[in-house]
């Protein structure tokens, strides 16, 4: 798949035009889950303050485990809206329940972005255990996807002290030299075939958006900043295609675009620079 087909892009105009209503998007997040702001002075080389947007939904369950949760690109704290009021409250007794921390990443949501080179995602991870201890949870658990994943990945490696748990969908394990060659003579598994074929898939026909977020940051970000359906049509290509069957309403994309463009598109695009490279090497 190329990109959005032109008439889908259309009609998302049109609905955002004539339909969409920020303002009473707008009172939904305001009248649902806590929201805080925190600057965290600096991190470990990171020596410029760091301004945080958080929710903070702390369960009356006595045994509660604090749960940081991490989004990725193209998301923001409101990718985890439908899951912090089981994991606070669950239904069962018998079942653990949470106290839940969902912070925007800088540059994302209502995070200001960087105003300084450095902030990867080592740093990043620095600032959000810094949040969980200054919150009174110097023992939590780990949640990250996508780009959080690789902040967790971080946080659990720097402060192991602290972290009790960590959990991801998103772990990339490249095959090697020999994994591929045992795929050619049809040695793996079928669990390893299915594997190799859905990363190579995925790498051969959907990652591009990935290499240019890292290597032309500035030049996708200011394309997106000029054009929010652009922007709102790049967001659906990547969700569309790793949607698994979910379907996306119009309110959902265009809110989501316009949380990503709080800060400038930029911004959180430039995370993959910042991140990728890093990411490599653990």
């Amino acid at each position: 798949m190329e990109g959005p087909p032109r008439a889908n892009m259309t009609a998302v105009a049109e609905y955002w035009s004539k339909d969409y209503n920020w303002t009473s998007t707008q009172d939904e997040i305001n009248s649902n889950f806590s929201h805080f702001a925190i600057t965290i002075p600096s991190t470990g080389n990171y020596k410029h303050p760091v301004p945080l947007h958080f929710v903070h939904e702390r369960s009356d369950v006595d045994n509660a485990i604090p749960l940081v949760l991490i989004h990725g690109w193209p998301s923001t704290h409101r990718e985890w809206y439908k899951v912090i009021e089981p994991l606070r409250s669950p239904a069962e007794s018998s079942t653990q329940a949470f106290h839940v921390v969902v912070p925007d990443l800088p540059g994302f949501g209502f995070s200001p972005a960087p105003a300084y080179s450095g902030l990867d995602a080592r740093e990043m991870g620095d600032a959000l255990n810094q949040l969980m201890i200054k919150l009174g949870y110097d023992k939590y658990g780990v949640v990250g996807t996508d780009l959080g994943w690789v902040v967790a990945l971080f946080i659990a490696d720097q402060t192991p002290q602290n972290v009790i748990g960590f959990f991801s969908d998103f772990w990339l394990i490249q095959p090697n030299a020999t994994d591929l060659e045992r795929r050619a003579q049809n040695q793996t598994t079928e669990e390893e075939t299915l594997y190799i074929d859905s990363l190579e898939d995925y790498i051969n026909n959907c990652f591009s958006y990935s290499q240019a977020h890292a290597q032309t940051p500035l030049a996708i970000g200011q394309a997106m900043t000029d054009s929010p359906v652009g922007f709102a049509g790049w967001i659906w290509h990547l969700v569309y295609w790793i949607n698994d069957g979910y379907e996306y309403t119009f309110d959902e994309l265009i809110t989501n675009t316009l949380l990503l463009s709080i800060q400038g598109a930029f911004s959180n695009i430039r995370s993959y620079k910042t991140t990728l490279p890093v990411s490599t090497f653990v």
